[in-house]
């Protein structure tokens, strides 16, 4: 599907209500226009119109918004992404850069969403990227970090600043094909209780790099306690209940790591 298509279609979307309103309007001149040799059946006619039109915006008001589509193909994409560090318009890779940025940029319109599908468009530049789900705040979250040089998932769970990492092996979630240097990929997650579908496709051809599932664990976790100077030095481990049942999404780079992301979407489910 074409982009032009893609706008089209999302803009109708996005604008419904605004839409519907319009239409309501148009009705109402053309009624006013057929009536308007008998004020009193034009007059009706037009009360009958308010009264539905407001019962119908009211509705539509009331209805939440489910789903979200951003292109990432311009510096104003970002206005709607909280976090820190480096994420924005890369004129050069046509796509938004994360990176520099330890503790990412998560969406600030789906906090409340429990089970949604969320996908895009990735190219690593260097390393990984690394995608937040189920994330409360910057300090609490999932990110599953598509590690190249692992050729894998490794799944990180944040609490309070302080994070617990499974290496794709043994978290099932290694890749049937390496990741490719320059290629685009689509990625597809699909967040739903406490199973995570995904799906990464070549974006060339389609072709299948992962499929499988991974489970959030739900029981108690044991997290390592890091020096407060130096982030990699480990002094001890701490017992917390964590609960990932419900958060935004977004990206995440530090230490060198860079990726290219385009054509995002989140929609509940």
């Amino acid at each position: 599907m074409s982009k032009l298509i893609l706008r089209l279609y999302y803009f109708i979307r996005s604008y419904w209500n605004e839409i519907i309103s319009l239409f309501i309007g148009l009705v109402g001149t053309v009624l006013a226009y057929i009536f308007y040799r008998d004020p009193k059946l034009q007059f009706v006619s037009l009360v009958i119109l308010a009264i539905t039109s407001f019962g119908i915006v009211i509705f539509l008001k009331l209805k939440s918004r489910d789903f979200y589509y951003i292109f990432f193909d311009d510096y104003n994409n970002k206005k709607d992404w909280v976090g820190n560090g480096y994420f924005d318009y890369y004129p050069k890779g046509k796509a938004f850069l994360i990176k520099d940025s330890d503790a990412g940029y998560i969406f600030s319109k789906c906090f409340g969403w429990i089970d949604y599908e969320m996908s895009c468009e990735f190219r690593i530049v260097k390393d990984t990227l690394g995608i937040l789900l189920r994330a409360t705040d910057l300090s609490n979250k999932i990110m599953l970090q598509i590690n190249k040089g692992k050729n894998g998932i490794r799944p990180h769970l944040w609490a309070n600043g302080g994070y617990l990492v499974k290496e794709p092996k043994e978290s099932g979630l290694e890749f049937n094909t390496p990741l490719e240097d320059g290629q685009w990929y689509k990625l597809r997650i699909n967040v739903q209780k406490d199973i995570l579908d995904i799906r990464i496709l070549k974006s060339k051809n389609n072709s299948i790099i992962f499929d499988g599932q991974w489970d959030i664990p739900t029981t108690n976790l044991a997290f390592p306690v890091r020096d407060k100077d130096n982030r990699e030095d480990q002094i001890g481990m701490l017992d917390i209940i964590k609960d990932y049942s419900y958060g935004t999404v977004g990206f995440r780079n530090g230490h060198g790591e860079k990726a290219l992301v385009r054509n995002f979407l989140i929609k509940k489910i």
